[in-house]
């Protein structure tokens, strides 16, 4: 069963572009890998400071040529002030291969996601309700540089007057250097429609750099990354957000 599941994992990475997953926007191809992150942010006055361990990432499998399933436990959030630590919410995703081809075929990729997250956690650490994330994915790879992008909405199934919708949208551009070394740019938007920002917008750039996949064991790979979200705009719900990334593909 496992070397049945391994052959699909591979035709699958067999049959899509070999991009390098980005510091935060969603990885767009189907990947195989344990991925734990770790945040560091401050709040808009450059104050207080919140310690983010997890990040809501996790667990990713193929489990068809087409499709791959994340499972992202509850992160742990600190906090440098009055409001109690705790855990967040449990998120995952489901993601659809519906068009791809692999370098020197066209090396492109298209897909639908589906995610969500789960009320786990307790405010301000979790959101107290249900979210669904429906996102449309691209991505292309031109020589050396690698384009990946998503627009999604985040959609309470309740507490949409306190939460509202948020139409999220992020690109990053990538340039691949011997396989292994890989700066990228990232810009992060979130627009509200509803609940407590409606009509404001958030966007953020992220400079960052990943390295790997470095070989450990057998299909076993280790890949690091980092960077560091900057708010450009006046409306930011935090700032400086510092990001640590490990990623274990297999």
């Amino acid at each position: 069963w496992v070397l049945s599941w391994m052959r699909k994992v591979d035709y699958a990475r067999a049959s899509q572009p070999h991009f390098v997953a980005p510091v935060v926007t969603t990885h767009v191809i189907l990947v195989q890998q344990y991925r734990y992150d770790m945040s560091w942010q401050q709040d808009p006055t450059g104050g207080t400071v919140t310690s983010n361990y997890g990040a809501s990432r996790g667990l990713e499998i193929i489990p068809t040529t087409r499709l791959e399933v994340g499972i992202f436990p509850t992160a742990y959030l600190v906090h440098q002030s009055m409001t109690p630590d705790g855990f967040g919410d449990l998120s995952w995703q489901v993601k659809f291969r519906a068009f791809s081809a692999t370098e020197g075929k066209g090396d492109y990729f298209v897909g639908l996601f589906l995610g969500g997250s789960l009320p786990t956690g307790t405010p301000p650490n979790g959101l107290g309700h249900t979210v669904l994330a429906p996102t449309f994915a691209a991505a292309k790879g031109l020589g050396p540089w690698d384009i990946q992008s998503t627009i999604g909405a985040n959609l309470p199934a309740t507490g949409t007057n306190l939460l509202g919708r948020a139409i999220l949208f992020n690109t990053e551009v990538d340039y691949k250097i011997k396989g292994r070394i890989w700066p990228m740019l990232e810009q992060n938007s979130t627009f509200w429609s509803g609940g407590t920002f409606a009509g404001k917008k958030e966007v953020f750039l992220t400079p960052g750099l990943v390295l790997g996949g470095f070989p450990l064991a057998e299909r076993l790979h280790l890949g690091i990354g980092g960077g560091m979200q900057i708010a450009a705009t006046q409306f930011h719900r935090y700032n400086h957000r510092w990001i640590f990334s490990v990623r274990f593909p297999f």
